[in-house]
């Protein structure tokens, strides 16, 4: 059977489209429609085992992958739905929390440089009247006028 050597092969989407026409085309085959049946089955649990494991080491991608393609085959199942689901959760969190530590690394970079504002110190020798540093310069500059005196 054609269907099968498609699965075979990894052709997984061609090899069950094919068993189906096999099974219209002689409906009271009990063989063909179980072997369909267990095959479906088996490929749509091992991808959505594999998505899981993927989704697990955040190779989101991949992961949608997985559970479209568990879709393609079976469009009411609720595991590789729910799965889909918890992916564009994931990501949400996961940009949030990379917007938290941006955040979290600004707030660090105040604390350690308190005085200089925005300007970090490389940029402090070299600022030009009116940008954020010069405010700086005029200041470092009449501490050491005064200084002198």
């Amino acid at each position: 059977m054609e269907g099968k050597q498609l699965l075979l092969d990894g052709r997984a989407e061609e090899g069950f489209s094919r068993l189906e026409e096999v099974v219209k085309q002689s409906p009271d085959n009990v063989e063909y429609k179980s072997y369909l049946y267990n095959q479906r089955g088996r490929f749509i649990n091992q991808w959505l085992a594999q998505a899981n494991s993927v989704q697990l080491n955040s190779q989101f991608d991949e992961a949608e992958l997985l559970y479209r393609r568990v879709l393609n085959l079976d469009p009411q199942n609720q595991r590789a739905q729910a799965g889909l689901d918890s992916l564009v959760q994931e990501r949400r969190h996961r940009l949030l929390l990379d917007e938290a530590q941006a955040q979290q690394q600004k707030a660090s970079w105040r604390r350690r440089w308190p005085r200089y504002g925005r300007c970090w110190p490389t940029t402090r020798a070299t600022a030009t009247p009116g940008s954020c540093c010069d405010g700086w310069r005029s200041r470092a500059a009449t501490t050491a006028s005064s200084a002198r005196s």
